[in-house]
């Protein structure tokens, strides 16, 4: 794989976070500007959730438990979608939703749920029957993308409400058996909003004449790229290919100095020869080659101009960072191969589709993948596979606009279980996580696993109305009962879910990764020196343990995890969390944390470095979005052993999870190293750290051998 090739095109999937890395710039502004009024005859999507009695609701909960418990006597037992739909279903309160619709011409229809009520319905009937005006809103980053929601000048908006509750706007009789109504007022979040927060740091020093500013650092074990913006000696910033052609004085060369932890310096002189400009951007990648793996260091830049003269060396903005934890690591790329082998997935067979084994990867905010590229990520990282993709869903696959996000869930997923039938799960850009689960539960057949890299603040999703994260929740419980596996990535941006140098330092959980009826996946990296190194003599990367990714460990980011404010500690990890707050481990300020809510990761799995494919070439992928379906792949395997077994497959495996690492502590890696009470680029006072056993940093740890859990599952009925 070139280096140059793989570095260059690594910049497609994280552009956006050097960006954001560099300015420290605020909270993201709205994802949707308010446009014109919608016109009459326009019509939109409204679905109603109707309310779950608590006599519905406890037996669900009794159902998931009994389901996934490896104890319980009914395991393995999971319910068809008619038997959740007879225990949810509410005759009386679909009558009183569809009732109020046709009071405006509008035909209400119940999903194969039996709890969520859909509709198609014109701009005119909708602001008949809810007193709204309704409007076009625009998404900022995706062009073209315009959607129909009640505008600013709504009742809503007259009572002063902060939050877009849908519920406000319904009579009385209707509000009391409606949980939440999407398409009206909801305006998704999505991945990169962030709830507004107080600025805790100042933002970086501005940059001078003649400075480099590197945004970020792309490395493996042997070389490094630099992403830069480069100003000339007149202030201006560089976008030519001759960097400072055009301002009379062009940049000559490059003096790179780098320094270790032990003080050790070095520097090199790289030809401005070896400056990339990137095509439309007005920055650049420069090439530095010859570290060596498993080092630490601090980068700084310097060009050196025509005429002689130096220009101000620069470096990676960190705020709040202690001059000790200024270091990068450099370690080896992630084949997937080599991925399987280091967690022993290879302990199950993944040669042929087996039984109704299936997986998914849910993407939303208008991410497609490629289908070249994924064949050729099979084909240059020598992965067998004759599984295929079916895009399902309610949104599209735009295979000529691939998205980082999306290629990177879907090649991973299917490079470490090939051979499991995968669906491309995509949702419209209006929709998220609960439009999702609802749809997922509308089926007979769902796939098996789902793995999701989307979420946020918990304080975002309130927004939505007090019960948009209460109703997720159940829908999630009602794939427990159904023998569904979710798994979600719990974020790059530490304990605060803030991690860019502009917001809050109070610890915020993040939703969905806190919720009780998934598997939430945090990132660790390989590592050598700082570990344990994994037992087993014939492993890649051999020496090697693994860490968790934080500034202090030697990345830019930092994996999240924590403790949920809006869901309380389920029953299977209360043994695991009362040893850690009991552990000394480093934790925010009592009063903090809702020490007595959902402990989140359960597990950790590589999250950096990760090879893939993007436009054709080799690129290298980061972030718990590659975490989650590298363990997602590992349930589908489970499933492969259990359905060929002639049993269930796992289903929701939190409660298996934790009773295998109880009786067996090798079947996990348990990482120590870390903590996350940094963000990207910045650092705050508090968060939590790792400990021995489970911790709010990397859960149970990263799998130590898929084998154990292999044949721990297949013990069970």
């Amino acid at each position: 794989v070139g280096l140059k090739e793989s570095f260059t095109m690594r910049i497609t999937i994280f552009v956006a976070l050097a960006l954001v890395a560099v300015t420290g710039a605020a909270a993201s502004p709205a994802l949707w500007s308010v446009g014109a009024p919608a016109a009459a005859d326009a019509t939109f999507a409204l679905r109603v959730a109707l309310k779950h009695t608590t006599t519905s609701m406890e037996q669900l909960e009794a159902t998931c438990k009994g389901v996934s418990d490896p104890m319980s006597p009914t395991y393995g037992q999971h319910l068809s979608r008619e038997a959740v739909a007879a225990i949810v279903s509410d005759e009386a309160a679909v009558k009183t939703v569809t009732d109020f619709l046709a009071s405006a011409g509008v035909q209400g229809e119940l999903s194969a749920a039996g709890d969520v009520i859909n509709a198609d319905v014109t701009v005119a009937q909708a602001e008949a029957l809810f007193g709204v005006r309704m409007h076009e809103y625009h998404h900022v980053d995706i062009l073209g993308k315009t959607i129909l929601r009640a505008g600013p000048e709504t009742a809503l908006a007259a009572k002063g409400a902060k939050v877009r509750d849908a519920r406000r706007l319904l009579p009385a009789s209707v509000a009391a058996v409606t949980d939440v109504v999407l398409g009206l007022t909801d305006l998704p979040p999505l991945r990169r909003a962030k709830a507004k927060t107080t600025p805790a740091v100042a933002g970086p020093p501005l940059p001078k004449p003649g400075q480099v500013m590197p945004l970020f650092m792309f490395m493996n074990d042997t070389a490094a790229d630099p992403i830069v913006m480069q100003l000339c000696l007149d202030g201006s910033i560089a976008n030519e290919t001759d960097p400072c052609a055009s301002a009379g004085n062009a940049v000559s060369s490059y003096i790179v100095t780098m320094t270790h932890p032990d003080g050790t310096v070095s520097k090199v002189t790289e030809s401005v020869s070896s400056l990339r400009l990137l095509p439309g951007k007005n920055y650049y990648t420069l090439d530095i080659t010859g570290l060596a793996a498993y080092t630490k260091i601090n980068f700084m830049i310097q060009a050196v101009f025509a005429d002689g003269t130096q220009g101000p060396a620069g470096g990676l903005q960190y705020q709040n960072v202690t001059a000790a934890n200024q270091y990068l690591l450099s370690s080896p790329g992630v084949l997937p191969n080599a991925l399987r082998a280091y967690y022993n997935y290879d302990a199950i067979d993944a040669s042929a589709p087996v039984g109704a084994n299936t997986q998914s990867v849910a993407e939303f905010e208008a991410q497609y993948y490629s289908p070249s590229d994924l064949d050729i990520y099979f084909e240059r990282y020598d992965v067998k596979t004759s599984a295929k993709v079916k895009v399902a869903g309610s949104g599209i696959n735009n295979a000529s606009e691939p998205g980082g996000e999306a290629q990177l869930d879907i090649q991973l997923i299917m490079g470490l279980a090939p051979n499991v039938p995968t669906y491309f799960w995509t949702i419209e850009a209006d929709k998220f996580v609960l439009d999702w689960a609802m749809e997922t539960n509308a089926l007979s057949q769902p796939p098996l696993v789902t793995s999701i890299s989307y979420g946020g603040p918990e304080a975002m999703f309130l927004q939505l109305g007090q019960n948009y994260i209460g109703r997720t929740n159940a829908e999630l419980l009602k794939l427990c009962t159904r023998g569904v596996s979710v798994v979600v990535a719990t974020g790059d941006a530490g304990s605060t879910n803030d991690g860019h140098g502009a917001g809050s330092c109070a610890v915020a959980a993040n939703f969905p990764s806190d919720s009780a009826y998934i598997t939430a996946v945090s990132a660790s990296q390989l590592d050598k020196g700082q570990t344990t190194p994994r037992a087993g003599t014939s492993l890649p990367f051999p020496g090697t343990g693994e860490s968790c990714v934080s500034l202090p460990t030697g990345r830019q980011w930092t994996t999240g995890g924590g403790f949920a404010n809006t869901t309380a500690r389920p029953w299977y990890q209360d043994k695991a969390v009362a040893a850690y707050l009991k552990s000394g481990a480093e934790m925010p300020l009592k009063g903090m944390f809702n020490a007595s809510g959902r402990v989140y990761p359960d597990v950790s799995a590589i999250g950096h470095n990760h090879l893939i494919i993007s436009d054709g070439l080799s690129a290298y992928g980061d972030g718990t979005s590659a975490s989650a379906p590298a363990f997602a792949a590992a349930i589908s395997l489970l499933n492969n052993a259990r359905l060929a077994a002639g049993k269930s497959p796992v289903g929701f495996l939190n409660p298996v999870l934790y009773a295998v690492a109880e009786k067996n502590p090798a079947a996990f890696y348990d990482i120590t190293v870390g903590e996350n009470r940094c963000g990207q680029m910045t650092c705050c006072p508090y968060g939590y750290g790792t400990a021995k056993g489970f911790d709010a940093v990397t859960g149970l740890g990263s799998i130590g051998d898929l084998g154990i859990i292999r044949d721990y599952v297949l013990s069970l009925p």
